[in-house]
């Protein structure tokens, strides 16, 4: 049986299943005595305490391996003290529940309220809301916490969803794949799945009721599919598929310590997008020049409240100090696709067009300026620079320097210590901006081009929808060509051009904006290896040839066509 789901994490991973089933947590509706109430709430005040020493030892406990993991159960701390919660619990008085009953009818129904949102980040919330109430309820019914720290063997993980308390003690080198019911893109699962490399397929429908426990399956997390109980045939080809995508891998690994030069000596610079320096990110920086991205608003999203100063200069030192390499750290970018929980966004008819990354800082100038300061601060600990997202014109250029250099003097005043100079750069995202490079070099430190956005924005095209998948195409000509102006007008100004969108750790096009004046490019740590590998086996003539043939084609699959034919053999 072939199953199609959702690719999360690529890969390929054969094995045998384990249906990870958690304890199911009955809780009937039961009722206390009026004189129970006070003893009732007195004991939930302990329960609360126990979770709260729980939660307290795994921040302890990920705070150093895994900051990422440390910020969901701060966020769990957070949802288990929130007042609306508490205060509805604290109704026993009222409505005489007991308090099982008391807390699965409060937090189910938050939980249902954030499942029922329209945005994506709220929804996958849901479930974080779910497990707190798991641990209350586990506590007030004295049962141990599941956990996935037992397997004792090497296995494909089937499951509904991953809870983060489920793989809070999670063995990763006993998971073979991870396989679910449901879950995104941003889900806990997936982001465990990438971080860790292992593969993933998320959102089969019906899955826990098409596999069973020792079954052999095999789950193809390139293609999005999962075979059930392999024919000997099948086996043997998936065998030896896994077999050619580890080669792959492990070719295009054996370039992460090399230099990223072509054959007649070209030098680039890779560098890595990062939300935080968590376990797998820290391991790769050493194979990497620079950190091209740096995405504050991840500080934003998994905090439960706006984050200081303070803890904007403490994240930012850190990661300074973790990476040892120049960061670029790119200002608030919210809207469109991404939301703070702790700040709701207006609701916009189309958000991808409206008040997102810059313009939402200058609506809202106290947050920009909060952040900023904490950069400045931070700047004196190594070499930070500071990008701007979502610019549309010089106007808004004038606007970000001059709060800019206002904030610079208020700290030189305030005698905090600072770099002398912290560059400036901006995101090229729209196509009215990369159209004015010319003037764009004169005001600023750098550009990076962000094609994800620069892509949906050009070929007007929601890169979200997936009704529309077929019309956004990253290598359509019209997108290199807006690179290729930004790069001369940026390479005649002595000004240095990054790409850090997808396009960038995609070997194919790498070499193609090489040829077009490309010289910085930054990726998530997985592509570092292909791309490397991409650059050091040509020659500048032959990607310049390249580069110009591909501006004088007329579609996206003209170009793809050609360049997987020209580079067949040496991308990986």
């Amino acid at each position: 049986m072939i199953c199609k789901g959702n690719k999360a994490s690529e890969g390929l991973g054969i094995g045998e299943v384990f249906c990870y089933r958690p304890a199911e947590l009955k809780v009937v509706q039961s009722y206390i005595a009026e004189n129970e109430v006070s003893e009732t709430l007195v004991q939930y005040e302990a329960f609360k305490s126990d979770v709260k020493n729980q939660l307290d030892s795994l921040i302890v406990q990920f705070q150093t391996v895994d900051p990422d993991q440390a910020k969901i159960f701060l966020a769990h701390r957070e949802i288990l003290h929130d007042d609306a919660i508490d205060e509805e619990i604290r109704n026993i008085g009222k409505d005489l529940y007991d308090l099982a009953w008391a807390v699965e009818t409060v937090y189910d129904g938050f939980s249902r309220l954030l499942s029922e949102m329209k945005n994506e980040l709220f929804r996958e919330r849901a479930q974080d809301v779910k497990d707190v109430r798991n641990r209350l309820l586990r506590s007030i019914l004295g049962l141990k916490c599941s956990a996935l720290s037992s397997l004792d063997k090497p296995v494909v993980i089937a499951c509904h969803d991953l809870l983060p308390s489920d793989t809070a003690t999670l063995d990763c080198h006993k998971v073979i794949a991870i396989i679910t019911e449901t879950g995104g893109e941003t889900s806990h699962s997936a982001i465990i799945a990438r971080s860790y490399g292992i593969p993933a397929i998320l959102g089969i429908d019906g899955l826990m009721d098409k596999v069973q426990g020792g079954e052999l399956v095999v789950v193809d997390a390139m293609e999005g599919e999962l075979i059930i109980v392999p024919t000997e045939e099948q086996l043997k080809e998936y065998k030896e598929k896994q077999k050619q995508y580890l080669a792959t891998v492990s070719s295009q690994n054996a370039y992460l310590d090399k230099l990223s030069m072509t054959k007649d000596g070209v030098r680039f610079e890779i560098g890595i997008n990062i939300g935080s320096p968590n376990e797998v990110e820290v391991k790769q920086a050493p194979y990497a020049d620079f950190v091209g991205l740096f995405r504050s608003e991840f500080l934003y999203m998994t905090s439960p409240g706006l984050p200081s100063e303070e803890d904007q200069f403490k994240a930012y030192k850190r990661v300074l100090e973790t990476f040892k390499r120049p960061i670029t750290l790119r200002t608030l970018d919210v809207g469109g696709d991404k939301s703070i929980p702790c700040l709701p966004l207006p609701k916009e008819d189309n958000p991808f067009l409206g008040q997102r990354g810059l313009r939402f800082c200058f609506e809202h100038k106290e947050f920009f300026e909060t952040q900023v300061r904490a950069a400045l601060r931070a700047s004196y600990y190594g070499e930070l620079h500071l990008m701007l997202p979502m610019v549309t014109n010089m106007d808004d250029i004038y606007k970000a320097k001059e709060i800019i250099l206002a904030l610079r003097d208020e700290l030189l005043k305030e005698g905090v210590p600072m770099a002398p100079k912290t560059k400036l750069g901006i995101m090229v995202e729209i196509p009215s901006i990369a159209l004015i490079a010319d003037h764009v070099a004169k005001e600023v430190d750098f550009i990076s081009i962000g094609t994800n956005d620069l892509c949906q924005y050009t070929l007007a095209v929601d890169r979200m929808n997936p009704n529309l998948s077929d019309y956004y195409q990253s290598f359509h000509p019209a997108l290199f060509k807006l690179i290729a102006f930004c790069t001369e007008e940026f390479r005649k100004s002595g000004k240095p051009v990054s790409v850090c969108g997808e396009l960038g750790g995609h070997p194919l096009a790498a070499v193609v904006l090489a040829g077009l004046g490309v010289r910085k490019f930054s990726m998530n740590p997985p592509s570092m290896g292909k791309v490397k590998r991409a650059l050091t086996e040509i020659t500048m003539d032959f990607a310049e040839s390249l580069a110009q043939n591909v501006l004088s084609m007329a579609t996206a699959d003209e170009v793809i066509n050609y360049l997987e034919t020209e580079l067949r053999g040496f991308t990986g």
